[in-house]
C-alpha cells in the first residue's frame, strides 16, 4: 500500500505546460471558466500554540477572476452557497437563477433521501422554479395553428396560375414560362404518369439537373397525388442505389442523359424529357394541341397524404428518408407568410439541389404565392461572379444561402464594386440556413446595405421539422454575439429545450432541442438494418 501510495504522489501535481499538452482545447484558451471551492477545513476551534491561544472564527476572502466561482462552506446540518462572478459575462439575476438552481436540487435530494430514496443526481436534474415553469411551457410555448395550412402547396400554385396565369412563374436562361403555361404542362404531364399507374400514396423517384423539367416533374407528381423522391445527380451512384432500393419506389422520372446513371431495378424510368415536351421552348411558346385547364386536378390529395421523401444523411451515416405530408408543407408557408409578407412581387431562385430541404423553401415560396422562380443553372451556381450577376440582373428580391456560399457572395460583391460596378439593389430578404451562422462574418455587407433593406434573418431547421423551425432578423448588435443565435420558433411551433431525461431545463442551460406542433415530420422510411 505504501509503494502504491509514493507512486500515486508522482502525479499529485503537472505543470500547465504538460496539462496543454494532453488536452484537447487549443492553446490560449482557458481550460476552465468556472470553479467549485469545497472548503472542507476543521469546523472545530483550532489551537494556535505559537500564539497561546484559541482561533474561533476564520474569515475567507476569495480574490479568484474566475467567470464562475461557486464556495461551498459545510456547517452543521446546513450548507452555505456563495457565487463570485464576472460582471462582464454575467449579471445578478442569472447568477440568482444559478444559485435557485442549486437549491431546489440540493432539496430535492435531501427529499429522496429522507425517504429512502438512492437517486442517481442526473436523474434528479435540476428542478425549475414555479416561475420558470410558467414562462417555459406557457408563456414561451404559446404556440397555436395557422388558418391556410390545409391546401397543398401545389393547389396553392394552380389557385395563383388561375388568378395570373399570364404572369411570368418559371426563368431559366432563356427559357420562360408563365404561370398558365406551367399549370397546363404540368396537368398534362400529371394526366400521363395516371396513365402509367401514378396515383395517391405512391413514391415517384425524380432525377434531374436544376430546370424548367425538374419543376414541371414537381408539380406533375405532386397534382397526380403522388410524392415525390428527389435524386441528386450529382450523387454517387452508390447513394442513388441505396435510395432507390430503401424507398422502394415503382416509378422514376430522369432527364435522358441521367438515366444510365440509375440502378437497374424494379423501378420504371421514364424520360422526363419527352414526358415534358419542353425541347425548343423560347419566351412562352405555347403547347400544341389540347390544353387542360390550368387548376384541373387528376386526384384528389388530403392534407396527411405524402408531399416528398427527402433522404438526409443520418445521424449513424446510414441515409434516413424522411416523410413529409402535404399539411407539413403547407403549413409552413401559411405561417411565413404572416411574417414575410411574400407575394405576386417577389423573385425567388432555385439554388440549392432539390434533395436539400431548402429547394422546398425556394420552390414553394415562389410559386405558392405567385412570384416568379429564376432557376439557378449548376455551372453558374459553381462562379460565385456569375450568380452575383444573375442576382442583379435578374432583380431578385428573396435570396436563401447558407452561411458559407453566403460570404462567397460578399466577396464577389467587393469585387464587383471595385470594378465600378454597382450592389444589387432589389433584395428584400435574405435567409440564413443549413449551418451555423458566424455573425462578425456579416459586419462588410451591413456596413455596405444597412441592416433595413435587405432584412438578413437567421432560421434554423432540420428535414424532419420541415424545413424551418425557428427565425432570428439579425441587426448590427448581433455582430458581438457568441454563437449563432436562432431566435424564436414559428408562430405555429412549441420548441423545448430538455435534458437526456426529456425534461425542461432551466433558463440558461444547455439542453436539446425539441420541436412539437404540425411541422413535424410523420416518421422515416429507412429500413433497419
Amino acid at each position: 500500500l505504501q509503494a502504491a501510495q509514493a507512486e500515486l504522489r508522482q502525479h499529485e501535481a503537472a505543470p500547465l505546460v504538460r496539462i496543454q499538452e494532453v488536452s484537447p482545447v487549443a492553446r490560449g484558451t482557458a481550460l476552465f471558466d468556472s470553479v467549485l471551492v469545497f472548503e472542507n477545513y476543521p469546523q472545530a476551534a483550532i489551537r494556535a500554540s505559537a500564539l497561546g491561544r484559541r482561533i474561533t472564527e476564520v474569515e475567507v476572502i476569495e480574490q479568484t477572476h474566475y467567470p464562475l466561482t461557486l464556495n461551498v462552506v459545510p456547517g452543521g446540518d446546513r450548507l452555505l452557497l456563495s457565487l463570485g462572478y464576472d460582471r462582464a459575462r454575467f449579471d445578478a439575476t442569472t447568477a440568482e437563477r444559478r444559485l435557485g438552481h442549486l437549491q431546489g436540487l440540493f432539496a430535492a435530494l435531501a427529499g429522496s433521501l429522507a425517504g429512502g430514496g438512492e437517486e442517481r443526481l442526473v436523474s434528479v436534474g435540476l428542478p425549475l422554479t414555479a416561475a420558470e415553469r410558467q414562462q417555459l411551457l406557457r408563456e414561451w410555448s404559446d404556440a397555436a395553428p395557422v388558418a391556410g395550412g390545409a391546401v397543398p402547396v401545389h393547389e396553392l400554385f394552380a389557385a395563383q396560375a388561375a388568378q395570373r396565369p399570364d404572369a411570368v412563374a418559371l426563368v431559366s436562361g432563356h427559357r420562360v414560362l408563365t404561370h398558365g403555361e406551367l399549370a397546363r404542362r404540368s396537368s398534362r404531364m400529371a394526366r400521363r404518369l395516371a396513365e402509367l399507374g401514378v396515383g395517391p400514396g405512391m413514391l415517384v423517384g425524380l432525377c434531374a439537373e436544376r430546370s424548367p423539367e425538374l419543376i414541371l416533374g414537381v408539380l406533375a407528381i405532386l397534382t397526380a397525388g403522388g410524392a415525390y423522391l428527389p435524386l441528386d445527380p450529382a450523387h454517387p451512384s452508390e447513394r442513388l442505389a441505396f435510395t432507390l432500393a430503401d424507398a422502394g419506389a415503382p416509378v422514376v422520372l430522369a432527364a435522358e442523359h441521367l438515366r444510365e446513371r440509375l440502378p437497374a431495378g424494379a423501378a420504371r424510368v421514364v424520360g422526363l424529357g419527352g414526358l415534358v415536351g419542353l425541347h425548343g421552348l423560347v419566351g412562352g411558346e405555347e403547347d400544341a394541341g389540347e390544353v387542360p385547364p390550368p387548376a384541373a386536378r387528376v386526384a384528389r390529395v388530403d392534407p396527411g397524404d405524402l408531399a416528398y421523401v427527402i433522404y438526409t444523411s443520418g445521424s449513424t451515416g446510414r441515409p434516413k428518408g424522411v416523410e413529409v405530408s402535404h399539411a407539413n408543407a403547407a403549413r409552413l408557408f401559411a405561417v411565413i407568410r404572416q411574417s414575410f409578407a411574400f407575394g405576386p412581387g417577389d423573385v425567388w431562385t432555385l439554388f440549392h439541389s432539390i434533395a436539400f430541404d431548402f429547394s422546398v423553401w425556394e420552390l414553394w415560396g415562389a410559386l405558392a404565392f405567385g412570384g416568379r422562380l429564376v432557376v439557378v443553372a449548376s455551372e453558374t451556381a459553381r462562379s460565385t461572379e456569375a450568380f452575383y450577376e444573375l442576382l442583379r440582373r435578374e432583380r431578385v428580391t428573396v435570396l436563401s444561402q447558407t452561411p458559407s456560399a453566403f460570404r462567397q457572395l460578399l466577396w464577389a460583391e467587393e469585387s464587383a464594386l471595385a470594378r465600378g460596378e454597382s450592389m444589387v439593389s432589389d433584395l428584400r430578404l435574405v435567409v440564413f440556413g443549413g449551418e451555423a451562422l458566424d455573425p462578425p462574418s456579416l459586419a462588410p455587407w451591413l456596413e455596405r446595405h444597412g441592416e433595413e433593406r435587405p432584412l438578413l434573418v437567421n432560421m434554423y431547421g432540420i428535414t424532419e421539422t420541415t424545413v424551418h423551425t425557428t427565425w432570428r432578423r439579425l441587426r448590427q448588435s448581433d455582430l458581438s454575439r457568441p454563437g449563432s443565435a436562432v431566435g424564436r420558433p414559428l408562430a405555429d411551433l412549441a420548441l423545448h429545450l430538455l435534458d437526456g431525461a426529456g425534461r425542461p431545463v432551466p433558463i440558461g442551460v444547455p439542453g436539446e432541442i425539441h420541436v412539437g406542433g404540425a411541422g413535424v415530420a410523420r416518421g422515416y422510411l429507412a429500413r433497419p438494418a
